[in-house]
Formats: C-alpha cells, sequence, structure tokens
C-alpha cells in the first residue's frame, strides 16, 4: 500500500538522524553512549505502550509505520481505540524529550553531527506531517489531518 513507504521511510530517517546524535556520546565514553541507548530503547517503548497500542491502526493491523504497529502487538495487550488521556501523551513524549534536549551538550561540541542530527530529525517530522498523517485515520491523535473524514 502507499502508506508504507512514507511510513517505514520516516522511521528509517529518524534512526538515522538518532545515529547521529549518539555518535558524539559514544566518542566521549563507551558507557554514556550505551546508556544513552538504553534510555532511548526504554523511552520509545514508553511511547509505543502509552499512545500506539490504542491506535485503531494498530488494531486493525494497517498502522503507518508498519514496523512499529508489528512490534506493539507482539509486545503489548492493545487498548479500545478512545481519546487519549493527557497522562498517556505525557509518558509517551517526555521521556524521548528530555533525551533530547540532553544529547544537545554533546551534539554541540560535534557540530557536523549536530547538523545531521536536525536535518534527519525534522526531515522525519516532515515526511510525518506531510505523507504518513494524510492518510491516517486515527481521530484521537491531536496531530490527525483528516478528522472530518473518517469514521473511527
Amino acid at each position: 500500500m502507499s502508506y508504507k513507504v512514507p511510513g517505514v521511510g520516516s522511521l528509517i530517517v529518524v534512526c538515522i538522524g538518532l545515529i547521529f546524535g549518539a555518535i558524539p556520546l559514544f566518542m566521549e565514553s563507551i558507557y554514556l553512549g550505551i546508556i544513552f541507548t538504553l534510555l532511548l530503547v526504554l523511552s520509545f517503548l514508553f511511547l509505543l505502550y502509552s499512545y500506539c497500542r490504542q491506535c485503531p491502526h494498530v488494531i486493525n493491523g494497517t498502522c503507518r509505520h508498519v514496523v512499529i504497529g508489528l512490534l506493539v502487538k507482539k509486545l503489548f495487550k492493545l487498548k479500545e481505540a478512545k481519546p487519549y488521556r493527557l497522562k498517556e501523551i505525557l509518558i509517551g513524549i517526555l521521556p524521548i524529550i528530555f533525551l533530547i534536549l540532553a544529547m544537545q551538550y554533546w551534539l554541540l561540541q560535534y557540530f557536523i553531527f549536530f547538523i545531521g542530527f536536525w536535518i534527519m530529525i525534522v526531515l522525519g517530522v516532515i515526511i510525518i506531517r506531510l505523507a504518513v498523517c494524510t492518510s491516517c485515520e486515527n481521530t484521537h491523535c491531536a496531530l490527525c489531518k483528516n478528522k472530518d473524514n473518517c469514521k473511527h
């Protein structure tokens, strides 16, 4: 389906950005890099648990990011699709925001990685907003562009 290419592509682009972000931490200390990577994986799991497991696309097997939908179904019990509570949104995004902000200290010491990180993250967000969100029918999502055209 046409939504799979931008969905998977956006994940690849964001992951490349995160690799750019992690390299300076590994250059500083292998332990710092490992701890950061583990915290990033843990915060990603928080996002999947608090947000993705009640997305109607994950429930119906039509996740726009494909891989995320498969991971959520394997790792967590799915919830009924309903409006997100503030707590679910905060649990999903605050750890990632904190890690990205903390990373800036090391990224600014290696400007080429700083530029690479932000180019890839912004590109990933643009792909998501312009190509992934346009086919999404999760009307409970605050970023949904199709609230008036969906039956969910």
